[in-house]
C-alpha cells in the first residue's frame, strides 16, 4: 500500500513537462480567387445542370376511360402534379 501511495503521490505532485510554443493548428494553404471570374467562366461551370426537384412516390387507385380500376405508383413533386399526370394519361 505504501508503495502505491508513493507511486501515485509522485505522479500527482510532479510538475508538467515543458511544451514548446509551436502552433498545433496551421492555417490551410488554399487560395481561392473568385475576383478574376475564372471559376465562373470555366467550361465545367457553364455545363452545370440545375438540381431536379425532389419527388415523392405516391400510390394511386384510379378509374380509366373504360371504367376499369387501375392501381400503381407515380413519382411527382406534389400531389397536384401527380393528379395532373394521371389525368393526362387518362
Amino acid at each position: 500500500m505504501l508503495l502505491l501511495a508513493i507511486f501515485f503521490g509522485g505522479i500527482f505532485f510532479s510538475k508538467p513537462a515543458a511544451v514548446s510554443p509551436v502552433l498545433v493548428f496551421n492555417r490551410p494553404k488554399v487560395n481561392i480567387d473568385i475576383g478574376t471570374g475564372s471559376i465562373f467562366n470555366s467550361d465545367q461551370f457553364k455545363n452545370l445542370q440545375p438540381f431536379v426537384e425532389i419527388q415523392t412516390q405516391y400510390s394511386y387507385i384510379a378509374t380509366d376511360k373504360n371504367n376499369k380500376q387501375q392501381t400503381g405508383f407515380i413519382s411527382a413533386s406534389s400531389p397536384d402534379q401527380a393528379k395532373a399526370v394521371l389525368e393526362a394519361e387518362g
